[in-house]
């Protein structure tokens, strides 16, 4: 019996080494997913927190850019107004030019003319002039008649 007591004895602390090796097998394991677990939570609000400032960046960006575009579509509106009343200036102009432009061509057409007319009234009075020489000739080699003085 003493043996049997001995035997129990010995069963008895290899199951308590057993249960204190599988409690401390079980701390450590629970000690390290819990270590591991807490620094991955860690590692993840840190992450978050990036994610939060870098967030807070592309809202200022977002924000900045949508002032300059705003600054931009006033600057393109004015262009496209200035553009506008350029156009209709310059329609005015084209009108006007073209107007110039029959005025000149009604000019020149009639200085042609007038020009045609100058030429034939020249070409007249030479001929006049021609036949008031000729007939002067033709006077002067007539014998003059005389008239009778009583």
């Amino acid at each position: 019996m003493l043996n049997e007591v001995v035997r129990q004895a010995e069963d008895l602390r290899k199951a308590n080494l057993s249960l204190s090796e599988d409690v401390a097998a079980d701390r450590s394991g629970f000690y390290k997913r819990h270590t591991a677990a807490i620094a991955a939570l860690l590692e993840r609000a840190e992450q978050v927190d990036d994610l939060r400032i870098l967030l807070a960046r592309v809202i200022v960006q977002y924000t900045d850019q949508a002032s300059i575009t705003e600054k931009q579509r006033v600057r393109v509106q004015g262009y496209e107004k200035d553009l506008g009343e350029s156009r209709t200036k310059t329609a005015k102009e084209v009108e006007g030019l073209r107007e110039m432009t029959e005025g000149l061509f009604k000019v020149r057409v009639a200085e042609r003319d007038a020009e045609r007319n100058r030429q034939e009234y020249i070409r007249r009075i030479a001929e006049l002039e021609q036949r008031i020489l000729y007939l002067k000739e033709k006077l002067d080699k007539q014998p003059t008649r005389r008239t009778r003085t009583k």
